[in-house]
């Protein structure tokens, strides 16, 4: 998880994400992820995405690339089991995006 500028910008933050699945024992497509990134200071939700399916070994990114500058997240990925709904895994950091560049 990794917090820097969005593409192309100095003023708006972005929270990339690599999200993967390396070994389960479970059928490929029972694992169903779900991202959520959580200001701190306001405890908002700003950005949620999934659930989706994950394929065995995959490593997809994810970004959010209208976070705000000078903040801090609380970045979760939650792993469920499609077919009985039970969490098989979770994880999360804190993450800040820098400030702004310029005269911001």
């Amino acid at each position: 998880m990794t917090a820097g500028y969005a593409p192309g910008g100095s003023r708006v933050g972005a929270v990339w994400t690599t999200v993967g699945i390396s070994a389960c024992d479970r059928p490929v497509y029972d694992n169903w992820v779900t991202l959520t990134v959580t200001n701190v200071a306001t405890g908002v939700v700003e950005f949620k995405f999934g659930p989706w399916g994950a394929v065995q070994n995959s490593l997809p990114v994810i970004d959010y690339d209208a976070a705000h500058v000078k903040a801090t997240y609380e970045v979760q990925v939650e792993v469920r089991s499609n077919s009985t709904g039970e969490i098989v895994d979770f994880d999360s950091a804190i993450v800040t995006t820098p400030k702004p560049r310029g005269n911001a």
